[in-house]
């Protein structure tokens, strides 16, 4: 049954648009779609439509091949629609939830076919006899069965939207059988009269992503991004995938998310070349005719650079839930096999599903306005409209955005330039790759010639004034976000730079950003940009200055001492631990032969402590790894997690660095983990990063299932994540672990400066 505030939603609504959506009906936001494809009308179908079911969907969506008719024969075609509709399991699902459709090659009516296929017309009029649609439907009257919907109130709207890929396609055409080893592929056809969608479909679907809507959701019956694999795609026919992708753009249509089938195997694709964000294209396929890979017998992976993980196969069908409760909301998309296990999971944060504004030119003067929040997060929205550097509440704010196609700082092979021209005098200070004005320069992602990090993603400042460099930590900049994106944000402290000479006698600043290729040197300026800065110097702040810990309060600190030198250094660390006053330490890199519980008790007792008992939940690490997580606190350790698990992923199998515990605290029963994640690998392609994400989702299980035993009344997960790769290790972490069940907070680190 499904859960009364989802049913409510959709009490009212009967199965394939048999009458069009009340208003009150539209208007209900969608929280989970469904959607599946190749689906053999003779094949099993009860498991997969439980499992569909037991999901809940609020919208089913057929992707196509939906029954497998391949006829030229009227009645056969009929036939093969009829036993759809006799399934049981798709009976339930459409008596409890709206169905949209769909299709593709099989139940169009021929292997591969398209407006070649002399029966496309009668294929047309069963399809919508098949799913009911209304007959003032203007489906009926179109050539092609494309279709779109809005569902949901502003702010919370979803549009589907789905697309004939056969009606109006112009026919492919093969390579020869003995040509490039290639037997059976499709050459591209560079004809520039070829189409897939017809000239009529084309105007409608600029009219649609014209709509306004938050999520949209984009049907292909065929893949859109992935390129390589010999079969159907729109790759076939290049230049249509070009004017697809430049449609999106040109509409300036946000928060688009393809969805495809046809391959008989799932999968996710990213394109990051050529488009304004990152596009995402789901595959599932297919709900009956996707068998898994023959015992003894392993087959080759099909080749697409493209491909976020790996590919699965098996019944299954796939998800989007989009989580609205969020100020920034997130889409998970998921792949579902038969027996309701997860094969895929990817988050996306909708602002990642965002255009980035239109470069500026020339200089930009601004005065700061109001006490609007600024966070460090690479996210553009608490910036105003049309401002690249700002000083607001005595910092300096600046923001960039990587070329097309670039991901991630260390694997961007681009180093970023910032000149600094402080009194706003060209003549003055020195010479860089701008001209002349500069009184200080920051070089972010430099070459540092060590053969392991071969690139410093932090700042490096100089101030011409007196020659000195100054470090990223000296400076106390921050840079946001750690993990591997395309937008990204930086904060200087204007009361630390005054300190270091710069910006003494300042009322502005002129900054130019340019981008360095690593390996050609040849440079690309980006924009230059003004900022006002506040006519006085902001509040001085003692270096060593904390904020003042209310009584009631629990304080949780997440420290990776950097391999057990608190041994080495014990004074300076407990000076650092007595002015901290944390309740909890979650400890990272203590030390990977010391691990036991009562040693790393015995010394916060000896050093911290001053004798008092402290409780300690240790796991240490296999010889070589530095392990040393840990649980320090002075309040009783009623009960400890596993000391590790064993994790397979990255091409690695070695122990989970995690240590938790259950705690009970004056605020209650708190759970609790250090974890330390696996460094390095900041390409969103390296085995570390499949490492992590494969590590991230034990940590996650493992938390889970202590949450069922201990029930805890809060929940406390902190650490080393290591986050320079995949933006979403964090979240797959967090999954579900509030007390509510609900994702857990991320907490915003204090600035000290």
């Amino acid at each position: 049954m499904k859960k009364p505030s989802r049913a409510l939603s959709f009490a009212a609504i009967c199965f394939a648009a048999i009458h069009p959506l009340s208003a009150q009906e539209a208007q209900a936001p969608l929280e989970r779609i469904a959607f599946g494809s190749c689906l053999h009308q003779d094949a099993d179908q009860d498991a997969i439509w439980a499992a569909v079911r037991a999901e809940e969907p609020d919208l089913f969506i057929f992707a196509g091949d939906n029954v497998y008719a391949d006829t030229r024969d009227k009645e056969a075609f009929r036939a093969a629609w009829q036993k759809l509709l006799d399934q049981p399991g798709y009976q339930a699902l459409k008596a409890e939830t709206p169905v949209m459709a769909t299709w593709d090659d099989h139940d169009y009516g021929e292997n591969d076919a398209g407006r070649e296929y002399p029966l496309r017309a009668t294929a047309q009029r069963l399809f919508l006899e098949t799913f009911e649609e209304p007959s003032d439907s203007p489906r009926w009257d179109r050539e092609g069965v494309y279709d779109a919907k809005i569902f949901g109130p502003e702010g919370r709207r979803v549009q589907v939207i789905l697309l004939d890929t056969r009606y109006h396609r112009s026919p492919l055409v093969r390579y020869p059988d003995e040509a490039n080893g290639r037997w059976g592929a499709y050459k591209p056809l560079d004809d520039r009269e070829a189409t897939f969608l017809g000239d009529e479909q084309w105007e409608w679907l600029e009219e649609q992503l014209r709509k306004p809507a938050e999520v949209r959701l984009l049907v292909s019956s065929i893949q859109v991004v992935a390129a390589q694999h010999r079969w159907e795609k729109w790759a076939n026919i290049p230049g249509e995938r070009r004017r697809l992708l430049r449609l999106i753009e040109d509409t300036g249509a946000e928060g688009l998310v393809i969805l495809s089938g046809d391959r008989h195997h799932a999968e996710l694709s990213r394109l990051t070349d050529g488009v304004t964000y990152s596009l995402y294209d789901l595959t599932s396929s297919g709900m009956t005719q996707s068998n898994p890979w023959r015992e003894g017998r392993p087959e080759k992976l099909e080749r697409n650079r493209y491909r976020v993980g790996t590919l699965h196969r098996g019944h299954h069908f796939g998800t989007v839930d989009v989580d609205w409760s969020r100020p920034d909301p997130i889409l998970t998309l998921r792949i579902v096999g038969k027996d309701r296990a997860t094969l895929l999971q990817h988050r996306i944060q909708l602002s990642e599903l965002q255009a980035d504004p239109p470069p500026t030119t020339g200089p930009q003067w601004r005065q700061a306005e109001g006490a609007v929040p600024m966070r460090v997060d690479g996210r553009f929205h608490d910036w105003p409209e049309g401002r690249y550097l700002r000083a607001h509440e005595g910092w300096l704010y600046g923001r960039f955005s990587l070329p097309q196609g670039r991901i991630g700082l260390p694997a961007s092979g681009l180093g970023i330039f910032i000149g600094m021209d402080t009194d706003l005098d060209r003549e003055s200070g020195r010479a860089g790759i701008f001209g002349k004005g500069l009184e200080a320069a920051l070089y972010l992602n430099y070459p540092r010639g060590e053969d392991d990090y071969p690139y410093a993603t932090d700042f490096l400042v100089d101030w011409t004034e007196d020659g000195e460099r100054y470090t990223a930590a000296e400076v106390g900049w921050q840079l946001g976000p750690t993990h591997a994106a395309r937008n990204y944000e930086f904060a200087l402290p204007l009361e630390r730079l005054r300190k270091l000479g710069a910006f003494a006698t300042s009322r502005a600043v002129r900054c130019s950003i340019a981008f360095i290729d690593h390996e050609s040197s040849a440079v690309a300026p980006l924009r230059t940009v003004e900022a006002v800065l506040p006519a006085a110097p902001a509040p001085a702040v003692t270096d060593a200055a904390l904020p003042e810990k209310p009584v009631d309060a629990l304080r949780v600190v997440a420290y990776n001492v950097l391999w057990g030198t608190p041994q080495e250094e014990p004074a300076s660390f407990a000076r650092i631990f007595k002015a901290l006053d944390a309740d909890l330490i979650l400890l990272q890199e203590w030390d990977r032969e010391r691990d036991n519980e009562a040693e790393v008790a015995a010394w916060f007792n000896e050093h911290v402590a001053d004798g008092e008992d402290v409780f300690a939940a240790v796991a240490g690490g296999a010889p070589g790894w530095w392990g040393g997580v840990g649980v320090v606190t002075p309040h009783e350790v009623i009960a400890r997690l596993p000391e590790w698990n064993r994790v397979e992923g990255g091409g690695r199998d070695f122990p989970l660095r995690m240590a938790g515990a259950v705690v009970d605290t004056p605020q209650g029963r708190l759970l609790t983990a250090s974890v330390h994640l696996k460094a390095s690998g900041a390409d969103i392609r390296s085995s570390e990063d499949a490492r992590r994400a494969a590590e991230a989702v034990v940590v996650n299980e493992m938390m889970r299932g202590a949450a069922s035993l201990a029930d805890p009344d809060l929940v406390v997960l902190g650490g080393d994540f290591n986050l320079v790769g995949s933006p979403d290790i964090l979240t797959r972490c967090m999954d579900h672990l509030d007390t509510d069940g609900s994702d857990l907070a991320v907490a915003m680190p204090a600035r000290l400066v």
